[in-house]
């Protein structure tokens, strides 16, 4: 999960978990693309230490498709700045 996405709804973490098994990568997928939440069990724990900037996992597991399964979720904004986050809390 990221820190910049409060919105994320429950049920897109529940698909996550929903879709484990053989694979060891489960990641969200919106518009053709690896998005969070992934799920990377602890045999393929190692792919996070390789992660850099903004993209993330997403190279690598793009890079890697035979590991992942791919749960189709919604687009969620992210929160990146503080009148963002305002803007969220007037919305509340």
């Amino acid at each position: 999960l990221l820190g910049d996405q409060p919105t994320l709804p429950a049920s897109s973490i529940a698909s996550i978990l929903a879709r484990r098994g053989e694979r060891p990568v489960i990641a969200g997928r919106n518009r053709r693309h690896a998005t969070p939440p992934v799920l990377v069990e602890r045999s393929h724990f190692g792919i996070v230490r390789e992660a850099i900037g903004d993209r993330g996992l997403r190279d690598l597991l793009n890079a890697q498709p035979d590991w992942v399964t791919a749960v189709e979720l919604p687009s969620i904004d992210d929160v990146d700045t503080p009148e963002q986050l305002r803007a969220l809390e007037r919305q509340a």
